[in-house]
C-alpha cells in the first residue's frame, strides 16, 4: 500500500513538472495557475447610479426627454462659436440605430420614436442568446439613452434588459472559459460584457450577480493594457476592434458608478494606450506599426471616435490637439459614415485644443509632451522617441519586449526610423493569416531590423501540414532569428497565466531592457537583453543546445547629432553559427565596388566590403556607416524574387550550397498603407568569430547630411570602441574592455560619452596628456566635460 501511494506522489510530481516545463504540451496544460477564469463572487467594485445614462451624457438625468435636451443645445452652440463643422456628421435619415438616437438627440424629432421602436423589435425577435453578438454593446448603449424617452414602458424596458441580459450571458460563458485570449478577443468581449452589464437593473439581484462578473473579466482587459500600454496584435486590432468598447466600458466606469477604487488605474491606462498613438503617428500621417497590421494606420474612419471618448474622459487638450488634426487630415472621414452619430456622443467642445498650436497640427506638442517616452516597461518596453512633432523632425522607435498575442511578431531589438520619409521600416505586410509569407517572413526577425543567427540545418520554415500543430501549441520553427512561440494561436486568460508561460510552459520571453537613461533634450540610451528571444544555451525549443549563448544591443540617439548609434554583441553556441545585422529600407541602398553575387540585376544579392552605404527615399536619406566588423561583408538584399528571400537551411549563402533559400512571396500582400520595402541591408563578419560584434552609426538627413564625419580613435584596448565626431568623443564599453586600461584622447572635445558604464567602476582616461580617473555614478552613459574636469567638484572625478 505504502508503494502505491509513493507511486502516486510520484506521478503527481511528474505531472507538475511536465505542464509546468514541457512547451509542446497544448496551451491548456501549460499554465501553472488553475484555470483563472472559474470567478470567485467579489463585491462589485462602487455603487451604480441608478439614473440613466450611465455610459455617456450623464448631463441629461435631468432632462425629461421632450424636445432638445438644455445641455445639447449647448453643445450644439459651443461647436458653433469654435468653428467645428458638427453637420457634416449628422446621421439623420439612416436606419443605423444609434444613427437615430443621436438624430433624436440633435433634433429632437420622431426618430427617438423610431429607433426605440427598432430596439423594442430586435428584442421581440431575441431568444435565449447561445452565442455573441457583436452588436449587443450597441444595443446597451442605445438603450442607456433611450431610458430617457417619454415612450419607454416599464415593460418596453424590461423587455430589453431582458434581452441583454441573454446576450450578457452569452459573452459571460465564453469568458469563463479558456479559449478567448486577453491581448485579442477577451478584451474587446470583457468591455461588451461590461457595457450590457452596467445598464441593468442594480436592484434585481440576478443582475447583481452578473455585473460583478462583467466587471471583473474588464479589470482583466484594464490590467492587461496597464501592463503593455500599447496594443502587441497592432495598431489596426487596436483601432478596429478593441479601443471603442475599451474605452466606452471606461466611460460606463467612471459615469455610471460612484466610488470605485480603481478608477484612477483605469483612466491611466486609457490614456497611455492613447498616447502611444499619438507618438507612434508619424509625419506622413501613419501610424508606426507593430504586429499583423491593416487599413487602418491610415487614421482614417475609426481612430477619431475613440480619441474624442478619451478626451472626453481624461479631459487632456492633448488629445482635442489629436483630434483636431485627425479632422484636418481626413474631415467628415475621420468618422466613418455608420459610425458619425459617435461624434455628438464623443466629441466634448469644452476640452479645446492646447494653446500655441494651430488648430489641426502637431507641431509644437514638443513644449507640453517629454520627447522620449517607453511604454509598457519591463513588459511591451516599445520606445518612441521625437525631438519634434513637425513634419521634418526625426521619429525614431525601438522594441525589446516579451510577446502576448498570434498576432504579434518576434521583433526584439528592432527599431523604426523615419527623417523626411520612412528610411528604416518594418518590412512585413499581412495578408493571409496562414500565408507562406506571413509565417515564413512577415512575423519573423527575417523581416526586422534586429539580428540573425543562422543555425545550419536548421528547420527554417513552416508548411502548411503544420499550422495545425503549431496552432495547438507545438513548436514552431527555427526562423533564423527570434524563436516563434505563438504564429497562429494564443489563449492567455489573465496577466497571471500570461507570466506563468513567460518563461515556461509556451516561454513567451523577448527582450529586456538592462539600462535606460534618458537625458532631455540630449539623448536616450537603452541596453537590451535580447539572448531570451532566441533558442539558447538556456533553453532551446528544438532541444538541440541553442544558437547563441547571449545577444545585446546598445541603443543611443544623439538629440544634437541627429544620430543613431548601435552596438551588438553577440555570442554564439558555434563560431561557425553566423550573425546577420538587418536593415530594411524603401530605397535602394547604395554599395561601393559591389559585387553581385546571386541574381540579377532586377532583384538578387549583392556584396561589398565598403563600411559606407547611403539610402535615399523622397526627400529623407540616410548614411550608414559601419564601425565593426572591421573585416566584413555588407549586402543588398532584395528586388525582383528577392524581396522575401530567407536561407531556408540555416547555412549562409557562401560556399558549395551557394544561395539556395526561398522567397516566401505567396501571400504577400503590398499595399498603398504600408511601406513596401524592396531591400535589406545585411552586415556580417568575413570570419568566424567566438563573439561577432556589431558597431553600425546611421545619420539620417533632408538635403545634404550635416552631421558630419565620423572617424575611430585607435586604443591599446581593442574591445573599446572610440569614435570622434564634430562634437564630442565617444567610448563603447566591449565585453572584455579592462577598466583600468585608459581611453586615450589627444584633444579635449566638448564632451566625453562612455556608453556601457557601471555604477561605481573608476574608469582611466588620458586626456592632452594628463591621468584622469572617473567614476561611474550611474550605469549607462558616464558624461565628462571641460567643466567637470577643471573643477574637480563632480563626485565622478576621482583625481588630476
Amino acid at each position: 500500500m505504502r508503494w502505491l501511494w509513493m507511486s502516486v506522489v510520484v506521478a503527481g510530481v511528474a505531472w507538475f513538472i511536465i505542464t509546468r516545463y514541457d512547451p509542446h504540451l497544448p496551451d491548456t496544460l501549460h499554465a501553472v495557475a488553475v484555470r483563472p477564469f472559474e470567478l470567485s463572487p467579489q463585491a462589485l467594485d462602487g455603487h451604480v447610479i441608478v439614473q440613466h445614462p450611465r455610459i455617456v451624457l450623464p448631463q441629461l438625468r435631468d432632462w425629461d426627454g421632450q424636445g432638445i435636451a438644455p445641455a445639447i443645445a449647448a453643445r450644439i452652440e459651443d461647436y458653433r462659436a469654435a468653428g467645428t463643422p458638427a453637420d457634416l456628421y449628422r446621421t439623420c435619415g439612416t436606419p443605423y440605430l444609434l444613427s437615430r438616437v443621436s438624430c433624436w438627440l440633435i433634433t429632437g424629432n420622431g426618430e427617438g420614436a423610431d429607433a426605440l421602436a427598432q430596439l423594442l423589435s430586435i428584442a421581440d425577435s431575441g431568444t435565449e442568446a447561445q452565442q455573441q453578438n457583436e452588436d449587443a454593446w450597441q444595443w446597451a448603449l442605445a438603450y442607456d439613452l433611450l431610458s430617457l424617452h417619454p415612450a419607454l414602458t416599464d415593460d418596453g424596458a424590461a423587455k430589453i434588459r431582458e434581452l441583454l441580459r441573454s446576450e450578457l450571458r452569452a459573452s459571460l460563458r465564453y469568458l469563463d472559459g479558456t479559449s478567448a485570449s486577453l491581448w485579442h478577443r477577451r478584451s474587446s468581449t470583457a468591455a461588451h460584457a461590461w457595457l450590457m452589464a452596467v445598464v441593468l437593473d442594480p436592484g434585481n439581484r440576478d443582475h447583481q450577480l452578473l455585473m460583478q462578473r462583467a466587471q471583473q473579466h474588464y479589470y482583466g482587459a484594464v490590467e492587461a493594457l496597464k501592463l503593455t500600454e500599447a496594443w502587441p496584435e497592432g495598431y489596426s486590432y487596436w483601432i478596429n476592434n478593441r479601443a471603442l468598447p475599451f474605452a466606452l466600458a471606461a466611460a460606463a466606469t467612471m459615469n455610471g458608478l460612484e466610488s470605485v477604487r480603481n478608477q484612477e488605474v483605469i483612466v491611466e491606462s486609457l490614456r497611455r494606450a492613447s498616447l502611444w498613438m499619438l507618438y507612434a503617428t508619424r509625419p506622413d500621417d501613419r501610424i508606426e506599426g507593430l504586429g499583423d497590421e491593416g487599413p487602418r494606420v491610415d487614421l482614417k474612419y475609426v481612430t477619431r471616435r475613440y480619441i474624442d471618448l478619451v478626451a472626453q474622459l481624461t479631459r487632456d487638450r492633448v488629445f482635442a490637439t489629436y483630434s483636431n488634426y485627425l479632422h484636418r487630415l481626413h474631415g467628415a472621414s475621420s468618422y466613418f459614415g455608420p459610425y458619425r452619430w459617435g461624434f455628438l456622443l464623443f466629441n466634448d467642445p469644452d476640452v479645446p485644443g492646447l494653446p500655441g498650436i494651430e488648430k489641426g497640427e502637431l507641431s509644437g506638442l514638443e513644449h507640453y509632451l517629454p520627447s522620449v517616452e517607453l511604454f509598457g516597461p519591463d513588459a511591451m518596453n516599445l520606445l518612441i522617441a521625437r525631438p519634434g512633432w513637425s513634419a521634418d523632425d526625426t521619429l525614431l522607435t525601438f522594441r525589446a519586449g516579451h510577446s502576448f498575442s498570434h498576432h504579434g511578431h518576434y521583433d526584439a531589438g528592432h527599431f523604426n526610423l523615419f527623417k523626411g520619409s520612412p528610411l528604416v521600416v518594418n518590412s512585413a505586410n499581412y495578408g493571409n493569416f496562414f500565408a507562406e509569407n506571413r509565417l515564413n517572413y512577415a512575423i519573423t526577425t527575417q523581416s526586422k531590423n534586429s539580428l540573425l543567427v543562422l543555425r545550419p540545418s536548421g528547420r527554417n520554415r513552416v508548411t502548411a501540414a503544420d499550422n495545425e500543430a503549431v496552432k495547438h501549441g507545438a513548436p514552431a520553427f527555427d526562423a533564423n532569428g527570434q524563436r516563434v512561440t505563438l504564429p497562429t494561436g494564443s489563449s492567455f486568460r489573465s496577466v497571471a497565466h500570461w507570466r506563468n508561460n513567460l518563461f515556461a510552459g509556451r516561454r513567451v520571453q523577448g527582450g529586456s531592457f538592462t539600462q535606460y537613461q534618458v537625458e532631455p533634450g540630449r539623448f536616450v540610451y537603452v541596453e537590451a537583453d535580447l539572448s531570451g528571444a532566441y533558442d539558447s544555451a538556456h533553453f532551446d525549443s528544438r532541444y538541440a543546445g541553442g544558437k547563441l549563448i547571449s545577444a545585446r544591443r546598445e541603443f543611443l540617439y544623439l538629440f544634437d547629432e541627429d544620430r543613431l548609434y548601435i552596438h551588438d554583441r553577440v555570442l554564439p553556441v558555434a563560431s561557425h553559427y553566423t550573425s546577420k545585422w538587418l536593415l530594411h529600407t524603401v530605397g535602394k541602398p547604395v554599395l561601393s565596388e559591389e559585387k553581385l553575387l546571386t541574381g540579377s540585376q532586377k532583384g538578387g544579392v549583392w556584396e561589398s566590403q565598403s563600411p559606407s552605404v547611403r539610402v535615399v527615399n523622397g526627400k529623407g536619406g540616410l548614411d550608414i556607416t559601419t564601425v565593426l566588423p572591421e573585416q566584413r561583408a555588407v549586402r543588398r538584399v532584395g528586388g525582383d524574387e528577392f524581396q522575401y528571400y530567407v536561407e531556408v537551411d540555416g547555412i549562409d549563402g557562401r560556399g558549395a550550397e551557394g544561395f539556395d533559400g526561398q522567397n516566401f512571396a505567396r501571400g504577400a500582400n503590398p499595399q498603398p498603407w504600408f511601406d513596401n520595402p524592396d531591400w535589406r541591408i545585411e552586415i556580417q563578419s568575413q570570419y568566424a568569430q567566438k563573439q561577432q560584434r556589431f558597431m553600425v552609426v546611421l545619420s539620417p538627413y533632408m538635403g545634404d547630411n550635416q552631421a558630419g564625419q565620423l572617424r575611430r580613435l585607435k586604443q591599446e584596448n581593442e574591445a573599446l570602441v572610440v569614435l570622434k565626431s564634430s562634437q564630442r568623443v565617444l567610448a563603447f564599453n566591449g565585453d572584455d574592455a579592462d577598466s583600468s586600461e585608459p581611453i586615450v584622447v589627444s584633444k579635449m572635445p566638448d564632451e566625453i560619452l562612455l556608453v556601457g558604464a557601471s555604477a561605481g567602476q573608476v574608469y582611466s582616461f588620458v586626456i592632452e596628456g594628463r591621468d584622469y580617473a572617473v567614476k561611474a555614478g550611474v550605469s549607462g552613459v558616464l558624461q565628462i566635460d571641460q567643466l567637470s574636469l577643471a573643477s574637480g567638484e563632480t563626485a565622478v572625478i576621482m583625481n588630476q
